[in-house]
């Protein structure tokens, strides 16, 4: 009995939500919000619950032959999952991690969480916290629907990796980086929300493209994106702090820093410190349509370096003015003076 009212307990926190402005902000991609109701994510706990003590499947250890993983898992330890091994985890499975363990992937995963019924990642006790995952060089992570919760990294990826793919999920209540990315990885109605550091850190291969669609970046406690070394395509995204002008819960909406290609568009970056943090970039990015507003700073740049001369940054809208002066490159008129419509989730 203790066991059903407990898991129904952690099941009811992982319904479905949507996208929610700041206070003082409206949705809507006209207003430079996201659209209400359009991004369909799993939503992120108000607590933690407490499994201490709850019967269920307790695994640990080198994970070496299929295995399928449904209502209740307990990891005691470091768990890996062996190259030419295959975990599923089926709809509505609560995930339970002793604290400091690590979900390990050299193999592959694959989470199945539905809208009705998500995947929950969770620390075994309600003042604890866990690793998160790790997908190793050959690993493969393949979710749907989940919420990584109270972890320290929730996830993170070496080069090598064959498939990182995260759809409607979040990745929230960590204290490191929200994710730390070595390879390529597809992101779609993800919420990055409540962190300790940076919300998304790649370091890429120069052949690497991480691609961010759809998603939200919330008080991810430093900057938002943080791109070192590889491509990045980031569409449709709303990113945020929680006061005008930055100073509580995010620091740069992005800081792009790679030599790689950005194809950025239809985002909104708003109540950060910096709002355009960069630098170099190759000379085929472009950064257009953006709403850029409410932030401390129109523009810093990320490493000292002037952004490249070629990068396209025109028809963004920079809070109602003119653009900010970008070293080591003009190419930022025309500009809009309104905000542009159809940004952010759709």
């Amino acid at each position: 009995m203790r066991y059903s009212y407990l898991l129904s307990f952690v099941l009811a926190g992982c319904l479905t939500g949507t996208y929610t402005p700041p206070p003082g902000q409206t949705g809507g991609g006209d207003d430079g919000g996201a659209p209400s109701g359009s991004a369909d994510l799993a939503g992120a706990p108000s607590a933690n619950p407490d499994l201490a003590g709850v019967q269920g499947t307790g695994v640990s250890g080198t994970i070496s032959t299929d295995a399928t993983w449904s209502t209740l898992i307990m990891i005691g330890g470091d768990t890996t999952i062996a190259p030419g091994a295959t975990v599923t985890v089926t709809a509505g499975t609560t995930i339970s991690v002793a604290s400091g363990a690590n979900l390990i992937v050299g193999g592959k995963l694959l989470v199945q969480g539905t809208s009705a019924m998500p995947v929950k990642f969770v620390p075994e006790t309600a003042m604890g916290s866990w690793g998160g995952l790790s997908v190793k060089s050959g690993g493969s992570l393949d979710v749907a629907y989940a919420t990584v919760d109270y972890a320290v990294t929730p996830l993170s990826t070496l080069a090598g990796a064959t498939l990182v793919k995260l759809d409607h999920t979040n990745l929230t209540h960590y204290t490191g980086v929200g994710a730390q990315i070595g390879s390529a990885a597809t992101f779609t109605y993800v919420r990055v929300e409540f962190g300790g550091s940076d919300g998304i850190t790649v370091n890429a291969g120069a052949a690497d493209t991480v691609t961010i669609t759809d998603s939200i970046f919330h008080a991810t406690g430093g900057d938002a994106t943080v791109v070192n070394a590889g491509n990045l395509t980031f569409n449709h995204n709303a990113v945020y702090g929680d006061t005008a002008g930055g100073g509580l819960g995010l620091h740069c909406a992005c800081h792009y820093s790679s030599t790689g290609t950005f194809l950025v568009d239809h985002n909104d970056f708003y109540d950060a410190v910096y709002g355009f943090m960069a630098s170099d970039m190759g000379a085929t990015s472009k950064v257009n349509s953006n709403n850029f507003y409410q932030n401390g700073n129109g523009w810093g740049t990320s490493d000292g370096n002037p952004v490249n001369a070629g990068v396209d940054l025109t028809n963004n809208y920079w809070g109602g003015g003119a653009p900010p002066l970008i070293q080591g490159n003009s190419r930022t008129t025309p500009y809009s003076t309104t905000k542009i419509a159809g940004t952010g989730p759709r």
